[in-house]
């Protein structure tokens, strides 16, 4: 509904400044500006291009900026069309403010604003470039506010943006210049889309499809530009689709995509009014077939959005999608490798169990032939450890290959700046297997000092503490255990016994003690555990 309002606004806007009393303009009330404003909201919520924002629950911030962001430019056109008041001014801010509370790219809202003037009410015409200037002020002074504070909350989510030392200057110039090509001829043959399009392995900034793209952005450009006088309107929408762009481009590359079909939330709708601009001039010449024309259209997309939302209804039809439209997308085997492996981890059956393993296995390894990501290596060398447990003669073989599929993981991760974590779990425990516990306790220890917080490092680290007889280690994961757990009855059982081990006898009872109390409160503990406890009472 919002992006009908908006629709309705600014294609009247723009017919009576396109006719300037030449021809009858298109009116609040028009038959021809309704079925018009339709088409572009239609266009708008039904194109496949929006299923992934829609159908992604972490994707759902695109719809709550969005709403705010499109009510915002609302506020702006009541702004423009009555005299300027303070009050609108004061709504499109606050509206603005909770479009980059729900997400951080609301940030081109100026830019939106900008479009909205030159483009549509062509207040440059009538009112002086200073004033148009200093009404932007508070929205320029957000962005600014704003992009640190993006930037910053993304890395604290986990996305890590890419140094240029691995993506350069020109890699990232044409990543942008095929990113502003890709949607627009997206939205025209939605066709192949998939839930990640990955950065080539390796990136040629000078590769065919690269340069077409910069070409293609370029002359358009140079076009429009040049009809900016007879058609400001294309002008004003080319300029405001490619600020919306450009933030998510790849200028500044976060992730492993080339380009994303979520971009295209608020990006594309300017594209979607110049279709409904479209619509309406063709609707003034033959009114039914331009209906009949539009129906199709928009049935045509709601058909193609239902298809590809049936992928995203699970984990298993979202890669298997992916991989159907793009067969060497290592994303696609490493999500559909990792999800036969867990499954191979809760299957009973042993012969399905090396049915399933063997599946991810070959995943993996595909995956491996067409790219460097860590992730990959990392997955193959779990597959081989579950291998080396059911292969008792090659284990020695198997896990010493583990091993070195995760020393390649950490090399590549920290080349890319993206090391996880939990790999140095992992990685220790391939070096217990294969006998060097001291390697194994000092992997551990770089993992509980990179996550602090995480229960199951320190867990680990306990049992290998105790395993290699360092009763010191053990107690010190002990207490960050019983600090980040505190209703786990077992950990202060487990550090009243390392403390009664080593003569603390005052502090053992105080653990005893904790671990009576929760035991009381309803706690669970280990038969084993729970007989410690009790000798303990009597």
């Amino acid at each position: 509904m919002l992006a009908y309002a908006l629709a309705r606004r600014v294609l009247a806007a723009w017919s009576r400044a396109r006719s300037a009393g030449a021809e009858p303009d298109l009116r609040l009330g028009d038959r021809r500006l309704e079925l018009a404003a339709a088409c572009a909201a239609g266009l708008f919520a039904l194109h496949p291009l929006r299923v992934e924002s829609v159908a992604w629950l972490t994707e759902r911030r695109d719809l709550v900026s969005g709403a705010f962001l499109i009510a915002a430019l609302l506020a702006w056109c009541r702004y423009v069309e009555r005299g300027r008041r303070a009050g609108d001014l004061a709504l499109t801010v606050v509206l603005g403010v909770l479009a980059w509370a729900g997400k951080g790219t609301a940030i081109v809202l100026p830019a939106l604003l900008l479009a909205l003037d030159f483009g549509v009410y062509r207040r440059a015409r009538s009112e002086p470039l200073a004033r148009l200037a200093l009404e932007k002020i508070p929205f320029v002074v957000l962005a600014l506010l704003a992009a640190p504070v993006t930037i910053t909350a993304a890395a604290s989510a986990g996305t890590t943006l890419k140094g240029l030392a691995a993506h350069g200057f020109a890699e990232r110039a044409a990543q942008a210049a095929y990113a502003l090509a890709f949607y627009p001829l997206a939205s025209l043959a939605p066709v192949g889309l998939r839930p990640i399009y990955p950065l080539p392995e390796p990136f040629t900034a000078a590769s065919p499809a690269f340069v077409a793209a910069g070409l293609g952005v370029v002359v358009l450009t140079v076009l429009l530009v040049s009809l900016r006088k007879r058609f400001p309107a294309l002008l004003a929408a080319w300029c405001a689709y490619v600020a919306c762009i450009l933030p998510v481009s790849g200028l500044l590359q976060a992730g492993p995509q080339l380009v994303a079909e979520r971009y295209t939330y608020v990006a594309c709708l300017p594209l979607a009014l110049v279709a409904a601009a479209g619509f309406a001039l063709a609707a003034q010449r033959a009114l039914v077939p331009t209906l009949v024309a539009g129906a199709v259209l928009l049935a045509t997309c709601g058909a193609l959005a239902w298809r590809y939302s049936r992928a995203w209804t699970s984990s298993e039809a979202l890669w298997s999608h992916a991989l159907a439209v793009d067969a060497d997308n290592p994303h696609a085997l490493l999500h559909l490798g990792t999800l036969r492996y867990r499954a191979a981890l809760a299957e009973p059956a042993l012969a399905r169990r090396a049915e399933l393993l063997d599946e991810a296995r070959a995943r993996f390894e595909r995956g491996l032939a067409v790219s460097g990501l860590p992730e990959l290596r990392a997955n193959l060398a779990l597959v081989l450890g579950v291998e080396a447990e059911r292969d008792l003669a090659r284990r020695p073989e198997l896990l010493a290959r583990g091993l070195a599929l995760f020393d390649e993981a950490f090399a590549l991760g920290e080349r890319r700046g993206d090391v996880a974590p939990m790999w140095r779990v992992q990685r220790a425990s391939f070096l217990f297997k294969l006998g060097r516990g001291a390697e194994a306790l000092q992997e551990l220890e770089r993992f509980v000092a990179a996550r602090p917080e995480d229960p199951q490092g320190w867990r680990t680290l306990a049992t290998a503490a105790r395993q290699l007889g360092r009763a010191d280690a053990q107690e010190e994961a002990l207490r960050a255990l019983a600090r980040i757990t505190p209703d786990d009855a077992g950990v202060r059982v487990e550090l009243g016994l390392v403390l009664e081990a080593r003569g603390a006898v005052d502090d053992a009872r105080r653990a005893f003690d904790a671990a009576r109390e929760l035991v009381r409160r309803g706690a669970q503990l280990a038969p084993g555990l729970r007989g410690e406890l009790e000798r303990r009472s009597r």
